[in-house]
């Protein structure tokens, strides 16, 4: 799951990117700045892609660790493998064909999520 919120925060960050550089190209910046800018925001994709897949991996951990305080009659292996299956299906799910279809939502524009976001 960490892997494939990253890829999409990738993808969602890098349309960003390129309408930006488009609008900058467009309003006649200095070549040499517009270049600036390309590698300031890839590297800014970069980094926020590389906290996303952490940050969903920390998310993960931190859900197995409550879950065997929660019910500790259950082993943590059992809890850790509910949690691993749970995330494969939601995965798969994702990755289902017409997911975005049946919300009406162009599969090359999918919603962007704010990490900020409360869901």
């Amino acid at each position: 799951m960490g892997v494939k919120v990253a890829a999409d925060l990738r993808r969602n960050l890098g349309v960003v990117k390129e309408k930006l550089l488009e609008k900058l190209s467009a309003a006649s910046v200095p070549a040499d700045a517009l270049d600036n800018t390309r590698h300031f925001l890839e590297s800014v994709v970069k980094d926020v892609t590389g906290a996303a897949h952490g940050l969903t991996k920390e998310a993960l951990l931190r859900i197995k660790t409550h879950l065997v305080d929660l019910f500790p009659s259950l082993s943590p292996t059992l809890t850790s493998k509910m949690v691993d299956e749970a995330e494969t299906e939601a995965n798969n799910n994702d990755e289902r064909p017409g997911n975005y279809e049946m919300m009406n939502i162009d599969q090359s524009t999918k919603p962007f999520i704010s990490s900020k976001s409360k869901l």
